[in-house]
């Protein structure tokens, strides 16, 4: 499962939303509200960035196989 690259640049994003997500609605408590899910412009934008940066990474890789072969 940790060898799927596409899942890794995708899904750390993902779970940390969702951790983050978790955590205040403990200690708010209640029922889910959709501002649980926001976490602020700042955890969205390393996020993107950093699938965009390891995208950019695999497609060099591609190429450079590509290249090799």
């Amino acid at each position: 499962m940790l060898t799927n690259s596409y899942l890794i640049a995708l899904g750390i994003p993902l779970i940390l939303l969702l951790c983050g997500a978790l955590a205040k609605k403990i200690v708010r408590g209640g029922g889910w509200k959709p501002s649980d899910f926001f976490l602020g412009m700042e955890l969205t934008l390393a996020a993107l960035g950093s699938a965009m940066v390891y995208f950019y990474d695999l497609q060099k890789l591609g190429a450079a196989r590509v290249l090799a072969s």
